[in-house]
């Protein structure tokens, strides 16, 4: 009987502790589901966010690659030409034309930009309904910066089409933006045909073209007549837009690239991937194809 009793008791307390074992075990199960749930849900917030930011990123070195035309894909589409039934059309594409415009892809952009179901409101989307106007901004820019190609200009910046409406306008613009420009015996018309958005910069904007030239003249320790600088200028003209501190941060990376590509100097590095300098997607396809010669 005693016996009975005692292993009732001692089934009693085995049965508690199995109990509150039991209990311990799944909050400890609920407290890491609940942590996962948490961690995964942070995890896909953090991914949102990062995906927001680099698509900002994304756009940003588009807009500097392509123009309009690099964060605005409906505009792109061959649908849209179906709003173009104006009889200003066959004109303006024959303007168009005899200024150089050979890419079909490119021609039908510039002609989206005069339809009237185009977002382009006011006088910029008359201006590009308007044969006349279109030839006088063509040729006055041609006969300003000769070499220069206007329909890549206007392609790419279709505001400047505004200021070259007018020669005398067109004429103050040009000598702001080289009076900007410390480089000795830059070609003009390669810095605008790169960077059309000078066409239609405010003086403050256009002066800082001097300081970011200086600093990246200090960055790759050259003086200012130096031809690597001015190469440079000319291929990368989206640097006139940076900081200084950009542009020294942006140096240091492609410092860092040519101690695996071993070119002579930094400067000549530079020189020769002077697009990578304003646009960062550039450098990391750089830095991605080092990495893969080194996985060879």
């Amino acid at each position: 009987m005693v016996d009975t009793s005692r292993r009732r008791r001692v089934d009693a307390r085995d049965a508690d502790a199995w109990t509150r074992a039991s209990d311990v075990i799944m909050r400890a199960v609920s407290s890491r589901r609940s942590g996962v749930v948490a961690a995964r849900v942070a995890s896909r917030r953090d991914v949102r966010r990062r995906t927001a930011r680099q698509g900002a990123d994304f756009l940003a070195d588009d807009r500097k690659s392509y123009g309009e035309w690099g964060v605005d894909g409906i505009r792109q589409n061959s649908s849209s030409m179906a709003a173009m039934s104006g009889s200003w059309e066959s004109a303006a594409r024959e303007v168009w034309l005899r200024h150089g415009v050979r890419s079909e892809t490119r021609l039908a952009r510039l002609l989206i930009l005069g339809s009237r179901r185009d977002r382009t409101s006011g006088a910029l989307g008359e201006l590009f309904r308007d044969p006349a106007a279109i030839e006088l901004m063509c040729e006055t820019l041609e006969r300003l910066l000769p070499g220069v190609s206007a329909g890549t200009v206007f392609h790419k910046c279709p505001e400047a089409g505004s200021t070259c409406v007018d020669a005398a306008a067109t004429q103050r613009q040009l000598v702001r933006v080289r009076s900007a420009l410390p480089v000795a015996r830059v070609r003009l018309e390669r810095v605008i045909e790169g960077a059309p958005i000078l066409l239609v910069a405010s003086e403050e904007s256009a002066s800082r073209a001097d300081a970011a030239t200086r600093a990246l003249a200090r960055a790759l320790e050259v003086g200012l007549d130096d031809e690597r600088l001015r190469e440079t200028v000319e291929s990368g003209p989206d640097l006139l837009f940076m900081t200084t501190e950009a542009i020294d941060i942006a140096v240091e990376e492609m410092r860092v690239l040519n101690d695996c590509l071993h070119h002579r100097t930094l400067a000549d590095f530079v020189a020769a991937h002077a697009e990578a300098l304003s646009q960062t997607h550039v450098r990391l396809s750089l830095a991605q194809t080092i990495q893969m010669r080194r996985d060879r």
